[in-house]
């Protein structure tokens, strides 16, 4: 009797141990693959939104190119030389050109009062600027920002060439906003930049 007595103490302790070792082996692949799984839906959410923001921000420049070159029906990137008037200062970080010839839509970066300003200008196939349009910036709304408006942009509108100056006050041919020169400076760059790739990419194409 005392034998079996302590076998079948044994055995009960032995199935209370497993017991509990099993239990707490469950918790813990419970909490490791909530754990995963959560991380791994995280990151399914971050990558989504990262391609959702992607193609907004894509479709928001087909929508540009289109109102700038509103003749041009399909583009198709200019995989060439872009220009750079100043590094890190005023260059183009993308071209698009008309499929049939109609012209080309640039997008120029162009260093600005609060940072780097882009800007997508419009030149037809003629080489007159056709509009300009602020996508990005981080000037100061308000007065910093008025160069910003299709008004005053609207002065650009068949422009062929431009000086070129270091400063916008130095060429007659364009104003600028009074209390607001960087910012106009920086638009001005922008339009000098797309008018010197459209000479290179019409260089290049003769």
């Amino acid at each position: 009797d005392f034998y079996s007595h302590v076998t079948f103490s044994f055995f009960l302790l032995f199935s209370v141990s497993f017991l509990f070792f099993a239990f707490f082996l469950l918790l813990f692949f419970f909490f490791f693959f909530k754990q995963k799984t959560a991380y791994e839906i995280s990151a399914c959410l971050v990558g989504s939104e990262m391609c959702i923001r992607d193609r907004n921000t894509k479709a928001s420049q087909d929508a540009a190119r289109a109102e700038l070159l509103p003749a041009a029906k399909e583009f198709e990137q200019y995989t060439g030389d872009l220009v750079v008037l100043s590094p890190d200062q005023v260059y183009v970080s993308d071209c698009y050109v008309g499929t049939n010839g109609e012209g080309m839509v640039a997008t120029v970066e162009s260093k600005s009062y609060g940072g780097m300003l882009t800007a997508m200008i419009g030149i037809d196939s003629e080489g007159s600027v056709t509009g300009v349009q602020v996508t990005a910036h981080n000037d100061t709304m308000g007065l910093g920002t008025k160069a910003h408006d299709a008004g005053y942009l609207s002065q650009y509108q068949g422009v062929t060439e431009l000086a070129g100056a270091d400063n916008i006050k130095g060429d007659s041919a364009v104003t600028y906003i009074s209390g607001a020169t960087i910012s106009s400076n920086a638009l001005y760059q922008a339009v000098c930049a797309a008018l010197q790739q459209y000479q290179e990419i019409q260089g290049g194409a003769n």
